[in-house]
């Protein structure tokens, strides 16, 4: 019986200090003021693109400018476990008018999750 609550106990540890020291890894005070381009040099093509009602997309040489877009990356797929289901969780980007990214954030299940 020791055993096993010893196990739960190291078990939860665990997970608790992997979910504290685990970062999406994304550069959030570097992706602020910075265009699509330049971001998908630096973290590779975005994973999904939403685009905002009034948005487009410029298409300049090989590159793709979005304005008015939330553009995502994956950061975790969605995991069905012993304690439940783990929804998918995304980095997000939202760039303006001018395609300038304005903020950032990280979200749980999609859009609305």
């Amino acid at each position: 019986m020791k055993k096993a609550k010893r196990f739960i106990s190291i078990f939860i540890l665990c997970v608790l200090l992997s979910t504290v020291l685990s970062g999406c890894g994304y550069d959030e005070e570097w992706i602020i003021g910075k265009t699509s381009v330049e971001i998908q040099e630096q973290y590779g093509t975005f994973y999904r693109v939403e685009l905002l009602p009034d948005s487009r997309y410029v298409q300049a040489d090989a590159d793709v400018f979005y304005k008015n877009a939330d553009c995502y990356y994956l950061i975790e797929e969605e995991r069905v476990g012993w304690l439940g289901t783990y929804p998918e969780e995304y980095f997000v980007i939202r760039f303006d008018e001018n395609g300038i990214a304005v903020d950032c954030y990280e979200e749980l299940g999609g859009k609305g999750g």
